[in-house]
């Protein structure tokens, strides 16, 4: 876990002396080395991340550690950014009707929902006050909803039949989880949040393609949840090199907004699903064994 710790923290590290290393580099000498160095600093260090916009508000100064592009308190003087803010309503919105339509009553489902709507209200507050106190509330939330997502799918997954095959992968998913949210704020470097949460993500969308046999339904809510969140990276990723020379590309935030979403909801539902097939909550007669 350590290990781990420091080769994130080594990555972070390494990442930030590129600059450097572009201004010593000469374009006649080396020109070669100087644009692989430059493609590598446009991948791992967007501009926008350590951007700051000197307009204060309502909540003061942003000391978030992540930065968009939205002009701040543009819209209001009480809401640092009011488009991405408002967008954010769209998880705690999703997240009702998920758990009113979801088939039968099932504990881990219900909390999968629950932690989706405190992400929209998280993302919600630190959108409109670019505060990192409130930051904690959107992206520590999302690291929950990955987490009690994968523990709801260890239930189901062919791989993970013994009680002790379970319990291991269970408290190796924790020590995961936990170990990259501490390192995160204790460091409060934006990338140790990035990369431990990108893994982890990978690691539950894979389980939704490996846990066997399953419905229709189901298999296409796992489809959906990559295509919807793919498409959300790319607009993302947009913004995110793109803000410093073009800022008006910030609503694709927004559009990152809904379309992560729409893949937060097929992947509680894709869970529910699965879960109501094995037997575990949903409506009676629809037991299935584990395959």
């Amino acid at each position: 876990m350590l290990n781990a710790l420091y080769y994130w923290i080594g990555v972070v590290n390494k990442t930030k002396s590129l600059l450097a290393l572009n201004e010593i580099l000469n374009p006649q000498q080396h020109p070669v080395q100087l644009q692989v160095v430059k493609a590598m600093d446009f991948f791992f260090n967007p501009e926008i991340a350590n951007r700051r916009q000197d307009v204060n508000g309502f909540w003061g100064p942003s000391d978030a550690l992540h930065q968009f592009c939205e002009p701040h308190y543009a819209f209001t003087f009480f809401l640092a950014e009011f488009f991405n803010s408002t967008s954010s309503l769209a998880y705690t919105a999703a997240a009702i009707y998920g758990a009113l339509t979801s088939p039968g009553f099932d504990a881990a489902v219900q909390a999968e929902w629950a932690i989706l709507a405190i992400i929209g209200l998280g993302s919600a507050a630190f959108h409109g006050t670019m505060l990192f106190k409130y930051e904690l509330w959107d992206e520590l939330p999302m690291m929950g909803l990955v987490f009690i997502s994968s523990i709801a799918r260890s239930a189901v997954h062919p791989w993970l039949k013994t009680p002790a095959t379970r319990l291991l992968f269970c408290v190796v998913v924790c020590c995961a989880h936990l170990a990259t949210a501490v390192s995160y704020v204790m460091f409060m470097e934006y990338e140790i949040f990035m990369n431990g949460f990108t893994a982890l993500l990978l690691l539950d969308v894979a389980m939704s393609f490996t846990w066997g046999e399953c419905s229709r339904e189901t298999r296409s809510s796992s489809i959906k949840t990559v295509f919807l969140l793919l498409g959300g990276k790319v607009v993302w990723e947009v913004e995110n090199r793109l803000c410093a020379s073009f800022p008006s590309v910030w609503p694709l935030h927004v559009a990152w907004h809904f379309l992560s979403c729409g893949g937060a909801y097929y992947s509680v539902r894709a869970t529910a699903l699965r879960r109501s097939e094995c037997g575990l909550g949903g409506p009676p007669g629809r037991n299935r064994k584990v395959e």
